[in-house]
């Protein structure tokens, strides 16, 4: 042990007073610095767990959640969650995919114990937005040209992380037509299956005349997480009419 010099020029039954004093004060010192670093390893208040959307997490997706634990290697934690998987990606992205609506709990486990634990709440992925082919709006007057070209319908959505997540289960074409017959206008309906047009919805949409009205209803969608379809706002078209 290394005497502090002050303690040099004291007398030495002063020192040897002070000597027990001394060592005990040393070795309480040492149990507490080495409390403090064994707490920096497992305290949660430095582990962290954090998504992209604060805490709101969808169903049926893979969310990205970024776990930190500062002064620890991936072996010496492990990750969990009550409802759902979560998987790891690198060595602070999990993918946490949640399999129903409600309160998701992830948690750090340090040595068999929970350090750290955050709750999210896991909804529905939100309704697509029905789109056919390149228009961008649900409702417009559009060139007949264009409109014969168009393949089928997609489906957007705002998150990047969504896109092509949903399907299109299905959809009705009905053509309303310009020109009477018989004293009345004519309508013509089928029911379309997927999100292409197939031979017989090509047809009917090679048949559009400018004034002609076409209305895709009953869009039903499919998306993670959904134990039934769900029906999305009709499209309607307006064929141009000639000008003079």
């Amino acid at each position: 042990m290394v005497v502090p010099q002050g303690l040099l020029h004291l007398p030495f039954n002063t020192f040897g007073a002070m000597q027990k004093p001394l060592i005990l004060a040393l070795l309480g010192y040492g149990i507490f610095i080495g409390s403090i670093a064994a707490q920096n390893t497992e305290n949660p208040s430095e582990i962290t767990i954090e998504s992209n959307r604060n805490q709101t997490i969808y169903v049926g997706v893979d969310n990205l959640i970024k776990v930190v634990c500062p002064g620890l290697t991936i072996a010496e934690y492990v990750v969990t969650t009550d409802k759902g998987t979560i998987i790891r990606t690198n060595n602070e992205l999990f993918k946490l995919k949640p399999t129903s609506t409600g309160q998701v709990t992830v948690q750090v486990w340090v040595k068999g114990k929970v350090k750290q634990k955050k709750v999210f709440q896991a909804v529905p992925v939100p309704d697509p937005k029905p789109l056919l082919g390149s228009f961008q709006k649900t409702s417009d007057t559009v060139q007949l040209g264009m409109f014969k070209a168009m393949a089928g319908i997609w489906l957007h959505t705002e998150s990047p992380e969504l896109k092509d997540k949903c399907e299109v289960v299905s959809f009705r074409i009905t053509q309303i037509g310009a020109d009477f017959t018989d004293g009345k206008m004519f309508t013509k309906s089928l029911k379309n299956t997927g999100a292409k047009f197939d031979s017989d919805a090509q047809k009917l949409i090679s048949e559009a005349a400018p004034g002609d009205v076409y209305i895709f209803d009953e869009i039903k969608v499919k998306c993670p997480g959904d134990t039934a379809e769900r029906e999305l706002t009709p499209m309607v078209y307006y064929m141009e009419t000639y000008k003079d």
